[in-house]
Parts: C-alpha cells; structure tokens; sequence
C-alpha cells in the first residue's frame, strides 16, 4: 500500500466520523447555547475518560488480589 492510498483512507476514515459526529454536536450546541454546550461536552469528556480509568484499572487490580489470595492458599 502507498502512502498517498494510506493518507486517503485516513482522510475518508476522518470525513465519516466528522459527519456522523457534526450534526449531534451541533444540535445539542444550539438546543443549549454556547455556555451548557460547553459544560456538556466537557462533563462528558469526563466521564469518558472516568469510564476508561475503572474499565483499564480496576481489573489489573483484581488480578493482583486474586494472585496475593492464591499464592497464599498454596503455601
């Protein structure tokens, strides 16, 4: 593959998703002006990035437990 050919399909990849993602983005911003539009977007980017914190943390951590409780019943 080519790097025009690569670039290209990036370059569609983007296009659909600022299509997909435009239209919400500019409904809610003009359901609930510039100020909630803002408070919304960014509480969501929170939440976001909080959902992705429990969902890569959290399980390691469960993993490090079961380890300490199943090493320690060999012994």
């Amino acid at each position: 593959m080519e790097d025009g050919e690569l670039f290209r399909q990036r370059i569609i990849v983007v296009a659909i998703l600022l299509l997909i993602i435009g239209p919400i983005l500019l409904y809610v911003f003009l359901e609930r002006g510039a100020e909630d539009f803002t408070d919304w977007f960014f509480n969501g980017i929170i939440g976001l990035m909080f959902t992705g914190f429990i969902f890569v943390f959290i399980p390691t951590q469960f993993g490090k437990l079961y380890h300490k409780l199943f090493n320690k019943q060999e012994e």
